[in-house]
């Protein structure tokens, strides 16, 4: 996804965790992501760094957060000026109502998917988005309207639905300190950047619900 603010242009992507790309004249742009915790309207940082789209030691080029369930997130990015400091530019609070959503099921049951179906359709339903879903049973993935719809079409976003393995190998999930569990924001931990908390002890319904916050 794409949007231009005067002579900046920023990039975005929600299909495989959070990224975020800048093109613009400043050296450097700080961009964070805010959580909105349920029936708060106060956000709480998860995380945030500066990026440059210039050759500059040190500095990361995309801003990137791996996580990939459900959070009701926003996305501000500020520039540095002289005069007043940061200002900000630019914002985006999740919202994919109206836009075209991928679910990955992954499963060898096809009960259980059926079931992760019923669960993805009720996200569907309450949040207003318009769902692809993708899974091993072609007979259940044709039974959304909008699968035979999607050639050359980016979703808003996508979910992967499953017991997945940990992919997380950064310093928040080596370090010994913190036994694997990632922390952001000094108020938040997660089992992993597909999970909120281990799948080991949870049934199906759990899982996805884990998933797609429902």
């Amino acid at each position: 996804m794409f949007t231009k603010i005067d002579d900046i242009k920023i990039y975005y992507d929600f299909n495989d965790g959070i990224k975020v790309n800048i093109d613009g004249p400043d050296n450097l742009y700080y961009v964070e992501v805010r959580e909105y915790p349920k029936k708060s309207e106060i956000s709480k940082l998860v995380q945030g760094y500066h990026i440059t789209n210039k050759n500059i030691y040190g500095q990361k080029r995309i801003f990137q957060l791996d996580i990939k369930f459900y959070m009701d997130f926003e996305i501000l990015i500020y520039k540095y000026d002289s005069e007043i400091g940061l200002s900000l530019i630019w914002s985006h609070r999740y919202n994919d109502r109206g836009k075209l959503v991928n679910f990955d099921i992954t499963t060898n049951d096809e009960d259980e998917a059926k079931f992760w179906m019923s669960k993805v359709l009720l996200y569907s339903k309450t949040r207003g988005c318009k769902p692809i879903i993708k899974s091993k049973f072609d007979n259940l993935n044709k039974l959304t309207p909008n699968f035979f719809n999607i050639d050359g079409i980016e979703p808003y976003k996508t979910y992967k639905i499953g017991r997945l393995p940990k992919s997380s190998t950064d310093w928040k999930t080596v370090d010994d300190r913190f036994q694997g569990v990632l922390y952001f924001g000094n108020w938040k931990s997660f089992w992993s950047y597909e999970h909120p908390r281990s799948w080991n002890q949870l049934n199906s319904s759990q899982i996805v619900d884990d998933i797609l916050g429902l």
